[in-house]
């Protein structure tokens, strides 16, 4: 599904700020910057404050400056984020993201380990992830780290996962993904979570 769709349709539903989590480095550039293309924010007053937010960033860090994305980010308010980034950059995006000012960001399965990022959804395109070797299963671990994410702390009640995956992706195995302990815990924190509304 092209990013800026999907990005339309989870709008539609108040699902927005999402984390899209996609394979790849490059496929989560190219969503980002397909998204700001065709899906420009209508909202003037957050684009002018990401662009005074970014404006102010390059004080402390002029490197961020000359990033190809940067329009992407004040136009569409979407961004990638990923360890291809130089480390400032994944800085000003984290930054963005706490503040409210992005509606998504596109990352790689790496992202859900150390970065906080509130964002009411997480979306999951497939339980694969690339290595230097070829294609791997995520694991249960990695798919509970990035489910984790949905749901922004003192904001929202719950969190929403949304399984969107590709052409030639299967969703069963996403459901199905989970097992053991991770998936004991995953039941836990949802009947946790119905019981707390």
């Amino acid at each position: 599904m092209p990013s800026a769709t999907m990005l339309t349709a989870l709008d539609s539903y108040r699902l927005l700020p999402a984390i899209v989590f996609l394979p790849t480095r490059r496929r989560c550039d190219q969503a980002a910057s397909e998204a700001a293309l065709i899906r420009r924010d209508p909202n003037d007053q957050r684009r002018e404050a990401r662009r005074d937010f970014m404006r102010a960033f390059v004080e402390q860090h002029p490197e961020v400056r000359s990033h190809r994305h940067w329009d992407t980010i004040v136009r569409g308010g979407v961004a990638s984020h990923h360890a291809g980034h130089i480390p400032a950059w994944k800085l000003v995006i984290e930054k963005l993201m706490s503040e409210g000012l992005l509606d998504a960001i596109f990352a790689t399965a790496t992202v859900a380990a150390g970065v906080d990022f509130p964002a009411r959804t997480v979306v999951l395109t497939g339980a694969d992830a690339r290595t230097g070797s070829g294609w791997r299963q995520l694991t249960a671990s990695e798919l509970q780290q990035m489910t984790g994410r949905a749901g922004r702390r003192g904001r929202d009640k719950v969190g929403f996962i949304v399984a969107a995956p590709g052409l030639h992706q299967d969703p069963q195995r996403i459901a199905e993904r989970p097992t053991g302990s991770a998936r004991e815990s995953i039941s836990r924190d949802l009947h946790d979570s119905i019981e707390s509304t």
